[in-house]
């Protein structure tokens, strides 16, 4: 078997549900690998009627989401193979001996003889799914330093993979940073492993997000710091008038006006799955939602020296404007404090999403369309 059918998920620990999904997400529908003649694989391997790509795009889907066996995966795969490249078998499904290497590969241990092409199908989607969910792990992680590729110990000819595996980016050989990592798999059959490389001093790290974060900073003095009901009811005025964010929102409809129906669908999964940044963002850069602000509200934040990163306002990010979804009293609470930022969880939708359901539903409760202003 190959490395990646054999080796623990490289994030460590069990593959959560919503990790397999991004996994699944990495796909490449395309089946663009070709090879040496200039085919692409669905040219001549597989049947090219549109129902069976679907069908062999579904059953790749369904097992990395399900952290399906790649061999397993391959055996439901030969169904749609073109006749001159499935392999034969006989009436209880057992391969027949003596056929064309091109039809059958003999794969070390337990796993015995299957389809090349179906394995070699199996084997790239996974491997690219999971080299594509170590990545954006890297990315998030602040422990990283950066991801590394490592050569299979099956690894014989030379190629592209070992020049990447030996290159010094400045970071080791073969460590490269989260967002320039070449393109994985270079080739079918990849038994190249991507790994997060950790940083040299986890403690540096720390004392980096405890500052981030304010967690070694002094406590609260309200009175130097002019955390006053007076001040709240100042600041909650100006922001009710529209001079506090960069702009707010007339209603809910507004909003929906402004950000294609679609993100929402998507903000809903990574909302699910935890997957947003957590960041610094200028409380006045934002795009505030149409709702009332209370002071007495503001100055109760406003007395907490530091807001947890769990309980952070929740910023959506789309075509270059931050619009802040929930957490408006925390935001200005920390320019009542004198800080000009605030610590937000930051889900970054892009700017490319398509229109389509009403998502409404996805608005804090008592804005939503058709349950009052």
């Amino acid at each position: 078997m190959t490395d990646l059918e054999t080796q623990k998920d490289p994030l460590g620990g069990a593959i959560g549900a919503a990790e397999r999904q991004a996994r699944a997400d990495a796909l490449d529908e395309t089946r663009s690998w070709v090879d040496p003649n200039g085919y692409r694989l669905s040219d001549r391997v597989w049947l090219a009627g549109q129902n069976v790509r679907q069908a062999i795009d579904h059953t790749l889907r369904e097992a990395i989401v399900t952290g399906e066996s790649p061999l397993l995966t391959a055996r439901k795969l030969e169904q749609w193979l073109s006749p001159t490249w499935a392999p034969h078998r006989d009436g209880a499904g057992k391969l027949v001996t003596n056929q064309p290497k091109r039809l059958v590969t003999q794969t070390p241990g337990l796993a015995g003889r299957g389809s090349h092409a179906a394995r070699r199908l199996a084997r790239t989607e996974v491997t690219r799914a999971h080299g594509r969910a170590t990545i954006a792990a890297a990315q998030r992680n602040p422990f990283a330093r950066g991801v590394r590729w490592m050569l299979s110990a099956g690894h014989k000819d030379s190629d592209a993979c070992d020049r990447y595996a030996s290159h010094d980016e400045g970071l080791g050989r073969g460590v490269y940073p989260a967002r320039d990592v070449p393109s994985y798999p270079q080739h079918p059959h990849e038994r190249c492993v991507l790994a997060p490389s950790p940083v040299a001093d986890p403690r540096e790290v720390v004392a980096a997000l405890r500052s981030q974060f304010g967690l070694d900073g002094p406590p609260a003095t309200g009175a130097a710091l002019n955390v006053t009901p007076a001040a709240a009811r100042q600041l909650a005025d100006a922001a009710n008038a529209g001079r506090v964010f960069k702009d707010k929102l007339a209603s809910a409809d507004e909003l929906f006006d402004r950000v294609p129906r679609e993100v929402y669908r998507e903000f809903a999964a990574k909302t699910d799955a935890g997957e947003y940044v957590v960041e610094r963002v200028p409380v006045r850069s934002l795009i505030g939602e149409a709702e009332t602000y209370d002071a007495d509200r503001i100055l109760a934040f406003a007395r907490e020296a530091t807001i947890r990163p769990a309980d952070a306002p929740v910023v959506l990010r789309y075509a270059g404007d931050d619009y802040l979804i929930d957490g408006h009293h925390r935001a200005l609470s920390r320019l009542l404090r004198g800080e000009d930022d605030v610590v937000a969880r930051v889900f970054d939708m892009g700017s490319t999403v398509k229109a389509e359901d009403d998502v409404s539903f996805l608005l804090p409760k008592g804005r939503r369309r058709g349950r009052g202003a």
